[in-house]
């Protein structure tokens, strides 16, 4: 499985829930200040700019791609799959793919 996205200022979190909320991304807000263990194409950077609940984002997502694999989560424990963008106008498409 895997959570394949293109969008700017990008915050992400996948919630798997057996007892307690828990993130199955490593890294999701990039949080580390780099994109480990993410794999990128394209040239999108971490900065400080436009971050949202942490210190990080990626501010300027154009035709880039960030993509995170991780093991399979029961859909019976999945409650929420959320994340947040900012998009600064114009037509740039917004993939979230699972």
């Amino acid at each position: 499985m895997f959570c394949k996205l293109l969008m700017p200022a990008l915050v992400l979190g996948l919630v798997a829930v057996p007892a307690q909320a828990t993130n199955v991304l490593s890294n999701p807000g990039f949080e580390t200040g780099t994109f480990n263990p993410w794999t990128i194409s394209g040239t999108p950077t971490v900065t400080s700019a436009q971050a949202r609940s942490g210190t990080y984002s990626d501010p300027a997502f154009a035709a880039d791609l960030i993509k995170q694999t991780f093991g399979a989560v029961s859909t019976s424990q999945i409650t929420e799959v959320s994340f947040w963008a900012v998009r600064d106008g114009g037509v740039r498409p917004l993939h979230l793919l699972l």
